[in-house]
Parts: structure tokens; sequence; C-alpha cells
């Protein structure tokens, strides 16, 4: 599941994933709008493998994360209480490098990211993070 461009008050929870199943953040024009005490909330998901593992994106092998927050004009975004087993990266904050003519002219404006209360078992990286330039 990816989400893009959320608005506040937006939820992913309770949710049973068997494999490499992942959820991201990502998009430009994350915002929390007037009325909402938070933009993100990603909460109380299991996310069960039988190893671990990469996977294959038109030939090329990637580290395979269960949850990552990406993107830009993330505020008041929350990680909690998830259970995640098996995965080569357990949580991803991560920023693209935008090269010269890159199409993403951002700012990488990020405020109130909040990860805890997760079980994180048997992974390469439990949090993995890496802001481009």
């Amino acid at each position: 599941m990816e989400e893009w461009n959320y608005k506040g008050g937006s939820e992913y929870y309770n949710n049973t994933h068997y494999g490499l199943a992942k959820v991201s953040l990502g998009g430009e024009f994350n915002e929390v709008q007037s009325g909402c005490t938070f933009g993100y909330k990603i909460r109380d998901n299991s996310f069960y493998n039988d190893a671990n593992g990469a996977r294959n994106v038109n030939g090329n092998e990637e580290d395979y994360y269960c949850i990552a927050i990406e993107g830009d004009n993330h505020d008041r975004v929350e990680v909690c209480r998830n259970y995640i087993q098996r995965y080569n990266v357990g949580i991803a904050v991560t920023t693209p490098s935008a090269g010269t003519g890159y199409w993403m002219t951002h700012t990488w404006y990020w405020d109130s990211i909040t990860i805890h209360h997760n079980i994180i078992e048997n992974v390469v990286w439990v949090i993995w993070g890496v802001v481009g330039k």
C-alpha cells in the first residue's frame, strides 16, 4: 500500500499481512488540513514472513522494507505498535536524491515524525534513514 498526498487524519491500522507486503507514505503534497490533529498513523499492524527477502523490480534486486516514510511535507506522522518480522529493513525514513535536472524540487519539510512501541524481529536493519541531496 502506498499513500501519497494525504490531507491529515488518515490511518492504516489493524491489518495482518503475509509475505513481503509494504506500507509507504510518499508524495509531494502531504499536509495536515485545518481541524485535523495528526497527519498519518500507521498502527497495530502485523507483517509476517517465512524468511528475509529482497524483491526484484525490472531486473534490479532491492532491499525490501516494511514501512517507509518518504517524500515531502510530512507532519505529525506516527508509526506505533506494529509487529514486523523478517524484512531486510523494518522501518525506512528516507528522501530521494535530486540530481541536476531532476523533476522533484522539494523543501524536505518534515516535522513530528514519531516511531515507538514497534516489535521488529529478525531483520537486517531495524530503522534505516537516508537523506538525499
